[in-house]
């Protein structure tokens, strides 16, 4: 799993309305209203409505202050984005944008539905005028060497998450990240090295773990992975790709009953994973439980029909 950074709320700072100004009270009145509105926009623990109609009325009213709008906008963009309404979260945005262009938060924000929504190089083009109007921003790189990494560009995504780095060497989400671009390329020691310091930085996070026992068991360190995957769970126990991998590496040492184990615990927190079955079921044949093994292997050809090496091996058993 990839760590991705999220603002989820907007960070700007509150303006000051008709402070130090002498108004008619009509315009004093209208000040107040815009004032009162924008911090029920922002109440961190309101009602999600109450907040958006809150944002709204503001965008409505607020006509000739844009810097209020475009904090409006902001604000009801990230609701809109926690109530899973990405379209108007992205309108929200584009909005803000329109209203001034060099604002980079509304470019990241935006960036981050347009990932959600796996339109990518919308994505990229988004955290890529971002960084523009502000290239010290760690998060944004973090972020757009994900994108890079979901289509495969390992390359230019190791680039980003070492740039989020660079800028910030506490970045445990973005050592976590080049770690698994790195593991994905097959260059397992860096990988490694990466989760390592991931780990130095935040050692309570079980995906590191897990994610560092997968590159050791690709080098065939079975019992470093163990270890981690061990951890892992330590961390959390309702994690069944822990207990799939650990089964793995115990296979890998010849551990069959082990093995079947944890595959067991990965079957039970995860009924539908067609792996786990076909797994368990290379473990019970090889131990010569073959109606185990065809149980299993039927029951993955169950969920996944197009599976092809549960199906190998219900032939190879004379079904």
């Amino acid at each position: 799993m990839r760590l991705r950074s999220r603002r989820s709320l907007w960070l700007g700072v509150s303006l000051a309305l008709g402070a130090g100004i002498l108004m008619p009270p009509a315009g004093r009145a209208m000040a107040q209203a815009i004032a009162d509105q924008l911090a029920g926009c922002k109440k961190e623990n309101g009602n999600m409505q109450t907040r958006i109609s809150a944002c709204t009325w503001i965008i409505d009213k607020a006509k000739d202050n844009e810097d209020i709008r475009i904090e409006a906008h902001l604000q009801r963009g990230v609701l809109h984005e926690l109530a899973g309404d990405k379209e108007a979260a992205i309108k929200d945005y584009s909005e803000a944008i329109a209203l001034d262009t060099s604002n980079a938060l509304a470019y990241f924000n935006r960036g981050n539905v347009y990932d959600q929504l796996g339109q990518h190089d919308r994505a990229i083009a988004d955290y890529t005028e971002a960084i523009k109007l502000d290239a010290a921003d760690p998060d944004v790189f973090n972020n757009r060497g994900q994108v890079y990494d979901t289509k495969g560009e390992y390359e230019l995504a190791i680039a980003d998450y070492s740039e989020s780095i660079r800028l910030k060497r506490d970045n445990s989400r973005a050592f976590f990240n080049r770690g698994s671009a790195y593991d994905q390329m097959g260059e397992y020691d860096r990988a490694i090295a990466d989760y390592t310091e991931a780990i130095k930085l935040d050692a309570t996070d079980p995906d590191v773990f897990n994610n560092r026992g997968q590159a050791y068991d690709a080098k065939g360190e079975y019992d470093l992975a163990i270890a981690d995957f061990s951890q892992s769970l330590r961390l959390s126990r309702d994690n069944p790709r822990a207990f799939f991998n650990r089964a793995v590496a115990y296979a890998n040492k010849d551990e069959y009953q082990r093995a079947i184990a944890d595959f067991n615990e990965a079957i039970k927190l995860d009924p539908q994973d067609a792996e786990a079955y076909l797994g368990r079921g290379a473990m019970h044949e090889e131990l010569g439980n073959e109606a185990a093994a065809r149980a299993d292997y039927r029951k993955s050809l169950e969920i996944m029909p197009e599976h092809e090496d549960a199906r190998e091996a219900l032939a190879r058993l004379g079904n």
